[in-house]
């Protein structure tokens, strides 16, 4: 990936851990609709770590397919799953799914045209973010912080309460909503931050 190595490697803890509470929220989710979603973030947040770390010796068509099958198992649960509030994060998977692997592939931003954004030990962009990197970054800067909102409409009597009212659940954190919420975001920053480098 390009960019300073040290902006790779919180990339990669910040989607290596986005991935293992996804994992966390796919096993103790709260519903079948949520624990697929969870499944699918856990997949983009881990493919997600390893492409960010620098001078990653992973093939950029390994990141290519990996992304492409997170996109259409998306698309398939889309199309499986009746109309509601169950689907409203699938178009968004596909959406970064997509990004992603068109970032695998070198068709965003300034490095389109080489051979891929993965396996670069650095060095600068003459050509600056191309078009549809920034408009997909600020879509996902729009995500996150819509996210973040979320979160901050929490209100803390209910977070407070959680120990309290099931101090034998130490895993119930991972179904919290709040914490679907904070995957979301990370992931989504995360994702703008790549397309932007």
């Amino acid at each position: 990936m390009h960019g300073p190595p040290v902006v790779g490697w919180l990339l990669v803890l910040v989607c290596a851990t986005a991935g293992a509470v996804c994992l966390a929220r796919s096993r103790r989710g709260t519903g079948r609709p949520e624990r697929r979603s969870a499944r699918l973030e856990t997949a983009m947040g881990f493919a997600m770590a390893l492409m960010a770390v620098p001078g990653s010796p992973v093939p950029a068509s390994v990141f290519v397919v990996a992304f492409v099958g997170v996109g259409l198992v998306a698309v398939l649960l889309w199309a499986r799953t009746a109309p509601g509030p169950d689907r409203r994060h699938l178009p968004h998977h596909l959406i970064e799914a997509g990004a992603m692997a068109a970032m695998a592939m070198g068709a965003l931003g300034p490095a389109a045209g080489s051979a891929g954004h993965t396996g670069h030990g650095g060095g600068a962009h003459p050509a600056g973010v191309g078009l549809p990197a920034a408009l997909l970054a600020c879509y996902f800067l729009a995500c996150a912080l819509r996210r973040v909102a979320s979160l901050a409409a929490v209100p803390s009597p209910a977070a407070v309460a959680l120990p309290t009212a099931a101090p034998a659940r130490p895993a119930g954190l991972a179904a919290l909503p709040e914490t679907a919420h904070a995957c979301r975001a990370a992931l989504a920053l995360a994702t703008a931050t790549m397309l932007l480098l």
